[in-house]
């Protein structure tokens, strides 16, 4: 069984190294029936809420992604959620190591899709934007625009655990590629294995 190796951070300079390394580290289903509901305005406003989104206390599975880099297995976990902001891991695995960070997300009042995420002693890391959703929120694409380092943006396809066994709804699928014209799949199902052993 391998041990889970956590970074842990006493202060906000040191966080922001360590999300540098982390960075630099990255670098070097069957169809479901609900009905999707695309955030994105057309014809009439469709607002989004991230903090239904990430509401959970299921695993948020990164399925597909565009980071660079050699990831495999990435998911968030809430710790604790309020009106205004959630707590939450963000744990992933490169080759065999398991990495665990904690970060914090503050709900935009005047976006609801949007949140800005930070350490926990609030040095901003990025801006994730749910794009796309399911109505039940099963799954989800959202938009990240990176603020450190060479501030990219990003997209992630996310997918609540009970929905993991499902292909992720064709129209998410859909408006994944859409949004982010290529991408990776990140998730199979040896992750399920491995954090059973990391536990």
């Amino acid at each position: 069984m391998r041990r889970a190796v956590k970074l842990r951070v006493a202060s906000s300079s040191a966080m922001h190294k360590v999300f540098l390394i982390v960075t630099c580290l990255l670098s070097v289903a069957k169809e479901t029936h609900h009905i999707p509901v695309c955030c994105i305005p057309t014809r009439r406003v469709i607002t989004c809420s991230m903090k239904q989104f990430v509401d959970t206390s299921e695993h948020l599975w990164t399925v597909k992604t565009t980071k660079p880099g050699n990831i495999s297995c990435q998911y968030d976990q809430r710790r604790l959620i309020s009106d205004n902001f959630i707590i939450y891991n963000t744990t992933f695995f490169h080759g065999r190591q398991r990495y665990s960070i904690r970060l914090r997300g503050d709900f935009d009042p005047r976006e609801p899709k949007r949140m800005l995420v930070s350490t926990l002693d609030m040095v901003p890391f990025s801006i994730e934007t749910l794009l796309y959703q399911a109505r039940n929120y099963s799954c989800g694409v959202v938009k990240m625009e990176i603020l450190t380092g060479g501030r990219a943006t990003q997209y992630d396809l996310r997918v609540k655990n009970s929905s993991i066994g499902f292909r992720p709804h064709s129209r998410c699928n859909r408006h994944f590629r859409r949004a982010a014209g290529h991408g990776r799949c990140i998730y199979s199902s040896e992750c399920q294995r491995l954090i059973i052993l990391g536990n």
